[in-house]
C-alpha cells in the first residue's frame, strides 16, 4: 500500500480557538507555533511538561488538566490537533 500523498494548507488562526491533545514535547513544540501565529489556545492533557503549567500561568494558553472528553470539540468552530492518539474517541 503506497503513503498518503499530504497536501499542506496554510490558514490564518489568528484568535481562532485551537485545541492541543497532548502534554509532551511535541504538543509544546505545537503550541508554541499557534502562539506565534496568534491563535487562541487550549491544551487538553492528563499530564504535562510544566513549561505548559508556566503557559498557563502567564494566561497564553487555558490548560485542562484532563483527557480528551467529544464535548472538547463542541460549541464553535476550532482547529484541532490530535498527538499520539491511537484512535480518536469521537464518543
Amino acid at each position: 500500500m503506497e503513503p498518503p500523498v499530504l497536501y499542506p494548507l496554510c490558514v490564518n488562526i489568528r484568535d481562532r480557538l485551537c485545541v492541543v491533545v497532548g502534554g509532551g514535547r511535541v504538543a509544546l513544540r505545537k503550541t508554541r507555533g499557534l502562539l506565534d501565529a496568534q491563535a487562541r489556545v487550549r491544551v487538553i492533557a492528563s499530564d504535562c511538561l510544566s513549561e505548559f503549567i508556566e503557559l498557563s500561568a502567564s494566561g497564553r494558553v487555558e490548560l485542562l488538566l484532563r483527557r480528551y472528553q467529544p464535548d472538547d470539540i463542541v460549541g464553535g468552530p476550532c482547529w484541532i490537533l490530535l498527538l499520539r492518539l491511537k484512535r480518536i474517541p469521537w464518543g
